[in-house]
This record gives structure tokens, C-alpha cells and sequence, in this order.
């Protein structure tokens, strides 16, 4: 059996056709399941935050180096 030109293009149409709704459909379940990951995540901050518990990754620390007294090129010296 032979094929047209205008059945062979109609088909890559209906192809590509297909493939977009199959993008679009896949882009959008992914955007609900991040946003339901997102609002748990922000149900159990809240929850967390209204029980007074103290902040998960809070410890003691001291500066070791600071920052402001590092000259610029000291920090490009390794590039060169």
C-alpha cells in the first residue's frame, strides 16, 4: 500500500501532536506533585515552628577566618 505525501505529513503532524500532549500532561502532573511536596513540607515547618522546637541544625560554631580582612587578590591567586 503507498502513502501520500499529505498522509505521511498528516500523520508526523498527528504524531507530533501527540508527543506535545504527552510533554504537557507529564509537566503538568510533575508541577502538582511539587506543589503538594511543597505544601507538605510547609505544613510541617508550621507545625514545627507552633510547637516551640528549636531549629534542627542549630550549633555552636566560632569564626575560624574572616572574611573582611582577605584582600581581593588573594582570592584569585589560585587561578593563576
Amino acid at each position: 500500500m503507498k502513502t501520500t505525501p499529505i498522509g505521511r505529513l498528516q500523520a508526523a503532524w498527528i504524531g507530533l501532536a501527540t508527543q506535545w500532549l504527552d510533554y504537557t500532561r507529564d509537566a503538568a502532573e510533575r508541577s502538582v506533585l511539587f506543589m503538594d511536596v511543597m505544601r507538605k513540607r510547609g505544613n510541617d515547618y508550621m507545625e514545627h515552628a507552633t510547637e516551640g522546637k528549636p531549629a534542627l541544625l542549630k550549633f555552636a560554631n566560632e569564626v575560624l577566618v574572616d572574611g573582611h580582612l582577605i584582600t581581593a587578590r588573594l582570592m584569585h591567586e589560585h587561578a593563576d
